[in-house]
């Protein structure tokens, strides 16, 4: 199994930084259903105080890292990347096997 990990922080401060986050975690959601290379979906709203914290994560998991790369690759991600991109602010990636 191959999973791919990202986690975001969101631009935007109060009301304004929860409707972003909404706005994202919606568009992320919707992969599941539209990139067929995609076994297992899950993301979510940060609750941590830490400072060190990011405020949404995204878990995939793939059969293969080939999926991975389709799923990378797929017209319907990108467009997803594109949708949310003006909203993030920073990010981070691990993709790992097990």
């Amino acid at each position: 199994m191959v999973y791919h990990v990202v986690m975001w922080k969101v631009k935007g401060e109060g009301e304004e930084k929860n409707k972003n986050a909404n706005f994202v975690i919606e568009k992320l959601r919707s992969l599941k259903d539209n990139v067929p290379f995609l076994k297992d979906l899950h993301t979510g709203m940060n609750f941590s105080s830490s400072k060190n914290a990011f405020d949404i994560i995204l878990i995939t998991s793939f059969k293969s890292r080939e999926d991975l790369d389709n799923y990378r690759n797929h017209p319907y991600h990108k467009k997803i990347v594109d949708e949310i991109s003006p909203f993030l602010s920073q990010s981070a990636v691990v993709d790992f096997e097990e």
